[in-house]
């Protein structure tokens, strides 16, 4: 391993903890701090957004997004006997008018994922309760069926794929001197390794902190580009793929359902000029729109925190006529929020809805 590999792979293990210690703290306390607008306010409230991601998948997986699909029914289950739960629809006109409830979640549902989608729309439908999912269309647009990170967990922890991981990393500059094999025994040694992980067990592990960091930092398609030519032809798992126009078009007329933006490609908006981020969000609202009859006004921000958009971001937003953003900044609402920077609260790998509800 290199001097610059080690520093970059150091550098992302103290990120990495930094952000997990900081996590632990903001979940500790019920009443949240949030920083809107640089002024600093202190919210006890009952209202929230909560995120989902992967819903039925049984095992946990290296992001932590997975929740069983028994667990999600048990959520909806609990927050409709304890809560109203909105539509973000009517969660964006209740702040407008400034009538926020006393105890109202809405639920949403990010990236959209095929093996999740239909099992959500089908609780929905059950429980009659709504729920927005923010859908990101490069699949449907003709590009990958995959996000970058699910083909980075299968070069990384798919068995006999050396010889991709060491083009991926060649292709970026990340020089080691070998890759050490990864075997069926290491794949299950290892299996509940995430992120959020104290320790590597495993050569892997190390490599897949670095290029994580990589990909939550390109600034253009070059480095997906590269990741997508290396990945020619490999399957994953067939859950994982993003969402079909197919899929889309079967919820346009479901009155629960909200189909909300989430960009074309899934890019760090930060590291992208204007004119980048408008052709990014426009092209996903533009085919949304087309497929669903019908305007598209609620927008996710990809990876969620303020380190991924900019003042143009929210800017382009309003202007092509987004009527509410969400991030992934850890709150609660109230009638005062900022409309193109509600919070949320994410759900991951959790038995139990978190205690502060």
């Amino acid at each position: 391993m290199t001097l610059v590999t080690r520093i970059k792979l150091l550098l992302s293990r103290i990120y990495i903890r930094a952000n997990r210690y900081l996590n632990y703290h903001k979940r500790k306390n019920i009443n949240f701090s949030l920083q809107f607008n640089k002024q600093q306010r202190i919210i006890d409230s009952k209202n929230f957004i909560l995120t989902y991601h992967k819903i039925g998948h049984e095992t946990p997986d290296e992001h932590g997004l997975n929740v069983t699909l028994d667990n999600f029914e048990s959520h909806l289950k609990w927050l409709l006997s304890n809560y109203d739960i909105l539509s973000i629809r009517e969660l964006t006109d209740n702040i407008q008018n400034g009538t926020v409830g006393k105890r109202s979640i809405v639920l949403s549902f990010d990236d959209c994922y095929v093996g999740s989608f239909q099992r959500i729309v089908d609780l929905l439908n059950h429980y009659r309760v709504p729920g927005v999912f923010y859908v990101t269309t490069m699949r449907m647009s003709g590009g990958y069926p995959y996000l970058w990170n699910e083909l980075l967990n299968k070069i990384l922890f798919g068995v006999g794929n050396e010889r991709r991981l060491t083009d991926l990393l060649n292709a970026l500059g990340l020089k080691y001197k070998s890759i050490d094999i990864f075997s069926e025994k290491d794949l299950t040694a290892t299996q509940g390794w995430t992120f959020h992980s104290l320790s590597d067990p495993h050569q892997r592990h190390q490599i897949a902190r670095i290029l994580r960091r990589e990909f939550l930092l390109a600034n253009s398609l070059i480095k997906l580009e590269k990741l997508y030519a290396i990945c020619s032809g490999l399957e994953c798992d067939e859950e994982a793929k993003l969402l079909t126009r197919k899929s889309i078009d079967s919820v346009k007329n479901n009155s629960l359902i909200t189909i909300g933006g989430h960009t074309n490609s899934h890019l760090n908006l930060a590291r992208l000029p204007a004119d980048q981020q408008y052709e990014e969000i426009c092209k996903n609202k533009i085919f949304l729109e087309n497929v669903m009859g019908k305007p598209v006004e609620y927008f996710a921000f990809p990876y969620g925190s303020r380190d991924f958009f900019t003042s143009d971001t929210i800017s382009i937003l309003k202007s092509v006529g987004f009527k509410s953003a969400v991030t992934t900044e850890f709150g609660a609402l109230d009638a005062g929020s900022e409309l193109y920077l509600l919070p949320r609260i994410g759900i991951r790998n959790h038995e139990k809805l978190p205690e502060f509800l």
